[in-house]
């Protein structure tokens, strides 16, 4: 039997707690993601696995594609928040007008 009040939430339902938005969730997530890639290819350069040409546009491509991703989501989220402030606008518009 499970003693529910020393019973601690999943570590995936705790970092989702954390975050009380769902785009700084995201962000922390790509955050996490791209160190843990970076520190796997200095562990490869380290190991010989990887040379440092391999290396250096390993990490170029991982920085490209992370900061893509965060101007992306930067981008949609302004549209978003222009798109919203518009049809509260135009519904506030209509609301006067007897619509």
């Amino acid at each position: 039997m499970i003693n529910r009040r020393k019973a601690k939430p999943p570590a995936a339902f705790a970092r989702q707690a954390a975050a009380p938005y769902p785009q700084q969730s995201l962000h922390r997530e790509r955050i996490r993601n791209f160190r843990n890639l970076i520190k796997h290819l200095i562990h490869l350069r380290s190991e010989g696995l990887l040379t440092d040409d391999d290396f250096s546009a390993l990490v170029e491509m991982a920085s490209a594609t992370f900061i893509e991703a965060e101007v992306a989501t930067k981008v949609a989220q302004v549209i978003d928040n222009k798109l919203s402030k518009e049809m509260k606008n135009q519904l506030f518009i209509d609301y006067l007008l007897g619509l």
